[in-house]
């Protein structure tokens, strides 16, 4: 089974590192990929990236969360189709921040609107990731997120955010290809 690391912050160098190395497993044509994540976030945006190149890997992705997966990286969690992590790992959503953009719009109402559309046009794209694979509704969604929410393994995998707890890489249990882990 192929592996790949994603630790430390969610920026431009590990979206760079994930689309190189997808691009060779997929040369490679492997039908698995462990994805481990260790990460207590970065930028929103980045992020956005990353999940979108994993949920569009043909193969099977398996999500292993050590340590953290924190803000961006509990969305790139959600990408893979079976999604784990060990006892000892917290995960964290909340309301994305801007601090990662550095666009000036502050004497353009216009691009300040836009900008603001923008922004609730993204974070809905978020909570509808985070709704999809946790059965929860938008209001428990916001709330959450509203309170930083930070959830060890226990909690998360109660609240939908993983589907197994593991302690090493032998107890990942992996649905029947017929059955679906949503």
């Amino acid at each position: 089974m192929n592996e790949i690391d994603l630790l430390g912050t969610v920026d431009k160098d590990m979206l760079l590192y994930v689309r190189e190395a997808l691009t060779q497993k997929r040369v490679e044509g492997s039908p698995k990929l462990i994805v481990h994540i260790s990460s207590n976030g970065g930028s929103a945006w980045f992020g956005a990236d990353i999940y979108d190149l994993l949920v569009y890997c043909p193969g099977y992705t398996i999500s292993v969360a050590h340590g953290s997966a924190d803000s961006a990286a509990a969305i790139i969690l959600q990408a893979c189709k079976w999604r784990t992590a060990t006892p000892n790992t917290s995960i964290l959503i909340h309301h994305t921040k801007h601090n990662d953009l550095t666009i000036d719009i502050c004497d353009d109402q216009e691009k300040m609107d836009e900008f603001l559309v923008n922004m609730r046009i993204f974070k809905d794209q978020r909570y509808s990731i985070l709704m999809g694979r946790t059965k929860r509704t938008h209001s428990e969604i916001y709330k959450v997120c509203k309170e930083d929410k930070s959830m060890f393994a226990k909690e998360a995998l109660k609240f939908g955010l993983i589907d197994q707890i593991i302690e090493t890489e032998k107890d990942i249990r992996i649905p029947e290809p017929n059955s679906k882990p949503e």
